[in-house]
C-alpha cells in the first residue's frame, strides 16, 4: 500500500458562470476544428485549478466524436517539471508544428487529428463520463497515485464522485531500481554492449548496477566501460541520432524526461531558423511559439504568471520521495480497472525490459499470449 503524500481535495467552491473557447491561435489557418478551453471564465475572471496556494494552467479538448458520451482522459506530462504543452504538441494533442516549412518568425501549426475535481464541478455534464487517467516517462510513478486517491475519495463518498474506468501509461517510469537495472540487460539486447562485457558486468555488480557500494571499485570499472560505449546514443531513442536538445536547465544541460543529465553543446536560447534535420530540433519552435505575446493572450494566460516559458521546469521546488509504485499497481489490479502501459524498444531511458520485468511481478493471470499488434493489417509492434 502506498504510505506516501496524500493529494488534498479541497470542499470549497468557487462560482464559475462558464468557459471562454479558444478559437483561434497564431500560426493556425482559420479556426481551430475542435472545442480547445485554456481556463478563463466570462467578464475576463481568469479561472486557473486552484491546488492549495498555486494556480493550475490547463489545456481542455473536447471530443470530436460524441462528447456527452466519450471518456474523458487526464493526462500528466513526464519531467517531473514538464509543461502540459507536450501533451498538447507533441504527445497526444489536435496540433503540431509544421516543421518542414519553417522559415522563420512564428511557427505555424497544422491539426493533428490522430492525436481535475475542481474542473468537473465547474464542468458538472462531464461527470457521467468515463474517466482515465494518463500519463508518460516519469509521470508513471505519480499517475497509479493519482488512480488509487480517487478510488480511495470514491470509497467515502467524497463529492463528485468520479467515474474512474483506468488508466494509461506510456514508457512509464515505475521502480527505480528496476528500470536502472533494465538499462545494461537493454544495452546488450540491442547490441550496444558486448556478450563479454555484459557477463564481466554482471558478475563484478552481482546484477544490481543502482546504488553501487562504492567499495566495487570492478562494478564501478565495468559500468564506466558501458557508459563509455553508450555515451554517444540517443536515450530516447537509440535509432534517432544524438544531437543538441532544445530544453535547456540551468547549467545548459538537458534531457526530454529529466531521468538523466547528459553533457554535449545544448541550446541555450533557440536560434531564429533552426535546424531541422534533428526530430528534436522540432523543441526549439515551441520556445518560439509559446513565448510569443499574442499566443500567450489567445490561450487566456495570466499576464504577468510567466516570464520566459520553458517546455521542462528544473527549477520548481519538489522532493523525490517515491523509488516505487509496485505496490500501487498491486492493490489496483484488484479493483478491475482497464490498464494499458505500452512502451516503445528504442527507448534506453525507460526500456522495455524493464516494464516487462515489474509487469511480471505483478503475477496476472495470462488471458492472451504474445502475439503481432496489428494496425490496419501492418505489424506495429
Amino acid at each position: 500500500m502506498y504510505k506516501g503524500p496524500k493529494f488534498i481535495s479541497s470542499p470549497r467552491v468557487l462560482e464559475f458562470s462558464g468557459p471562454a473557447l479558444v478559437k483561434t491561435l497564431p500560426g493556425f489557418d482559420g479556426e481551430l476544428p475542435f472545442t480547445l478551453e485554456t481556463g478563463k471564465g466570462d467578464l475576463g475572471i481568469f479561472r486557473y485549478i486552484t491546488v492549495e496556494e498555486s494556480q493550475l494552467f490547463y489545456y481542455f479538448i473536447e471530443s470530436e466524436g460524441n462528447p456527452k458520451e466519450d471518456p474523458l482522459l487526464l493526462w500528466y506530462s513526464g519531467g517531473p517539471g514538464c509543461s502540459a504543452f507536450n501533451g498538447l504538441i507533441y504527445e497526444i494533442g489536435p496540433l503540431a508544428f509544421n516543421k518542414t516549412e519553417y522559415e522563420g518568425g512564428t511557427p505555424t501549426l497544422e491539426y493533428y487529428p490522430y492525436s481535475w475535481t475542481q474542473w468537473l464541478i465547474d464542468h458538472p455534464k462531464y461527470l457521467k463520463n468515463q474517466l482515465f487517467i494518463g500519463a508518460d516517462s516519469y509521470s508513471g510513478i505519480t499517475a497509479p497515485i493519482v488512480v488509487q486517491h480517487i478510488l480511495e475519495g470514491n470509497a467515502v463518498g467524497e463529492r463528485p464522485r468520479l467515474n474512474l474506468k483506468g488508466y494509461i501509461l506510456g514508457c512509464p517510469r515505475t521502480d527505480v531500481i528496476i528500470n536502472e537495472n533494465s538499462k545494461i540487460s537493454y544495452s546488450h539486447r540491442m547490441g550496444l554492449i558486448s556478450d563479454e562485457l555484459y557477463e564481466e558486468t554482471k558478475i563484478t555488480c552481482n546484477a544490481n548496477y543502482y546504488d553501487v557500494d562504492p567499495n566495487q571499485a570492478e562494478c564501478f570499472e565495468s559500468l564506466q566501460k558501458i557508459a563509455n560505449l553508450i555515451h554517444d546514443i540517443n536515450k530516447n531513442d537509440i535509432s534517432e541520432p544524438k544531437c543538441t536538445w532544445a530544453s535547456p536547465d540551468q547549467n545548459g544541460e538537458t534531457d526530454r524526461r529529466s531521468l538523466e543529465q547528459q553533457s554535449g553543446n545544448f541550446i541555450l536560447s533557440p536560434p531564429e531558423i533552426p535546424e531541422m534535420w534533428c526530430h528534436n530540433f522540432n523543441y526549439a519552435l515551441s520556445y518560439i511559439w509559446a513565448n510569443d505575446e499574442s499566443v500567450r493572450q489567445a490561450l487566456y494566460v495570466t499576464e504577468g504568471t510567466v516570464k520566459d516559458w520553458k517546455r521542462c521546469n528544473k527549477n520548481l521546488d519538489y522532493t523525490l520521495n517515491v523509488e516505487t509504485v509496485l505496490d500501487v499497481h498491486k492493490n489496483l489490479s484488484s479493483y478491475g480497472l482497464q490498464v494499458l502501459v505500452y512502451n516503445g524498444d528504442h527507448d534506453l531511458t525507460v526500456p522495455n525490459t524493464g516494464t516487462q520485468d515489474w509487469i511480471k511481478l505483478l503475477n496476472l493471470t495470462i488471458v492472451s499470449d504474445w502475439r503481432p499488434w496489428l494496425v490496419d493489417d501492418e505489424v506495429g509492434g
